[in-house]
């Protein structure tokens, strides 16, 4: 079957930040107290975030880049994308707090679903060792 996938998520009601990002990994590390590859887009806060860990010596973090402007090489945008037109598709949301109630739980749901993420992998062209 292969090595575990995993999807945790944090929403936040502001744009994200280095400080959002290094905290989210460090609650992570806690969460899974052994070595983490966390795979990102070339945004200038997770790189501001992976200096900050970098010149602490973690080594227990390793960072693996996605090539510039290749969001379908971004599992993460094929979570957001299947939530989008699956779950939220045609939902007439009533409020903000509604929106983040039902991506929350669809997220939750697909972390529970090994052969959802592993697709969501898959689609990126990602193989998961």
């Amino acid at each position: 079957m292969g090595a575990r996938c995993d999807l945790f998520f944090q929403l936040l009601d502001h744009n994200a930040e280095p400080e959002d990002f290094f905290s989210f990994i460090v609650m992570l590390h806690r969460e899974i107290p052994h070595p983490l590859t966390i795979i990102w887009d070339r945004l200038r806060a997770h790189r501001k975030a992976a200096r900050w860990f970098s010149e602490l010596g973690c080594r227990w973090l390793r960072f693996v880049y996605l090539p510039p402007y290749c969001p379908e090489l971004n599992p993460v945008e094929h979570v957001w994308s299947s939530t989008k037109w699956g779950r939220l598709a045609n939902w007439p949301a009533p409020d903000i707090e509604a929106v983040s109630e039902r991506v929350s739980a669809d997220f939750q749901w697909q972390a529970t679903q090994q052969n959802v993420l592993r697709g969501h992998f898959d689609a990126a062209g990602l193989s998961l060792k």
